[in-house]
């Protein structure tokens, strides 16, 4: 039977990866970062020892979710350090912004922060609120960071997934890659496997300037953050 089909992929989601491995100086970010670790450790471990005055007993020793670390600061894109790394992610934001014509003058960096994983360390899974356009850049090889299908009526009804379809969706990671993805977007880690330690750098974007779609955003934004989990942070 000679049978044709138009086709239209409506509402989709793009995540955009840039080779930044021969742009930014990756290497020299990573003891920034640790060092960045290391003050919250000091300050976690003096609280602690403050507030747990007799041991933990042996049967909360059990198997527990290892979380990955994050830094206390979170404007690294104010510090000199990651100038450069600030630098091309404006210009990646502004690539993304050009290419589907947004409707704000341009995109500016709100927030980073530094992200640290040791073996078996991972990040629940969350989205963004209160930016636009999200990003993380790696600073290392393996398995990056695993996106869900935003579209979440899917799983209230039955499907049968073909090699065109799945839920998720993991690239792999090396460093200097820079993925930016819709803050909407619901994403995790899974548990680091390897036994070196796994630094990425996350940040949020907002429009800076103009805005024509503003209160839409706002409107759309509250209503998401009323049903679902979030995170602010990677």
């Amino acid at each position: 039977m000679d049978l044709e089909a138009h086709i239209d992929g409506i509402f989709p989601s793009y995540i955009f990866n840039f080779d930044l491995s021969d742009k930014v100086d990756w290497q020299v970010l990573i003891p920034v970062l640790q060092e960045e670790i290391d003050k919250r450790h000091d300050l976690e471990e003096k609280q602690n020892s403050e507030k747990f005055k007799d041991p933990i007993p042996s049967q909360m020793s059990q198997t527990v979710i290892v979380r990955a670390v994050q830094t206390l600061d979170r404007e690294l894109h104010r510090r000199q350090e990651f100038a450069e790394l600030t630098a091309w992610i404006k210009i990646c934001l502004e690539y993304y912004r050009k290419r589907f014509e947004m409707q704000c003058e341009k995109l500016e960096p709100t927030l980073m922060w530094g992200n640290k994983s040791i073996k078996h360390a991972q990040h629940h899974a969350h989205f963004h609120t209160m930016s636009l356009i999200s990003g993380v850049f790696h600073l290392h090889d393996g398995i990056g960071t695993c996106f869900m299908d935003p579209v979440e009526q899917k799983l209230r009804g039955l499907q049968v997934f073909d090699k065109t379809t799945n839920d998720t969706w993991t690239p792999k990671a090396y460093p200097g890659q820079l993925v930016l993805f819709p803050a909407y977007m619901k994403h995790y880690t899974e548990p680091h496997q390897g036994d070196e330690q796994r630094f990425t750098i996350a940040f949020n974007s907002f429009h800076s300037g103009k805005c024509l779609s503003l209160i839409h955003i706002l409107r759309c934004r509250r209503r998401l953050s009323c049903r679902t989990r979030w995170s602010p942070y990677h």
